[in-house]
């Protein structure tokens, strides 16, 4: 899309995905399993069910702490979940959609 970015930047909560410094919009892209989406791939394991509910449970905490974060130091969040990510056309007008909400003019 054109956009200038980083990948992985220590500097911020959570060490986001993807972030684009010019428009201070941070981009997570979860995984279903690990970041519990609710959709086909959110199943539990059935062996040592305790650990993995615990571990889950873990993870959400920490992805809204982080989002919570991130916005407290006015950056504009999304989460782009990994089974969505697979539709290109949708992932490109959600973005859109999400960038067009700025208020630069220069996007």
């Amino acid at each position: 899309m054109g956009f200038r970015y980083r990948l992985h930047v220590r500097a911020l909560p959570g060490c986001p995905d993807i972030v684009l410094h010019k428009y201070k919009i941070v981009l997570l892209v979860h995984g279903c399993f690990w970041h519990r989406h609710g959709c086909k791939s959110t199943a539990t394991p059935k062996t040592n069910t305790r650990f993995w509910q615990t571990k889950f449970d873990s993870n959400v905490a920490r992805d809204a702490k982080v989002t919570k974060q991130l916005r407290a130091g006015g950056w504009r969040v999304l989460t782009i979940w990994a089974c969505k990510a697979k539709d290109e056309v949708k992932l490109t007008k959600q973005l859109e959609r999400f960038f067009a909400k700025t208020t630069h003019t220069d996007i």
